[in-house]
């Protein structure tokens, strides 16, 4: 289970969030902060030119 996600029971988003669980963990292990914003934009209208996955993960 990830601390960050909480519980998930969709296999396919459990996945997709593993490896920014771990990503986030390690950050907060690092560097202090007392919250953080997750970011996922898709799609022409979000400012995406080449189609793709990805996630911001931002301190603050």
């Amino acid at each position: 289970m990830c601390l960050i996600f909480g519980h998930c029971r969709s296999k396919p988003l459990c996945t997709y969030l593993a490896l920014p669980c771990r990503v986030v963990a390690a950050l907060r292990a690092a560097v202090a902060s007392d919250g953080l914003n997750i970011i996922q934009s898709s799609g022409a209208a979000a400012t995406q030119t080449v189609p793709h996955l990805y996630v911001h993960l931002v301190l603050c």
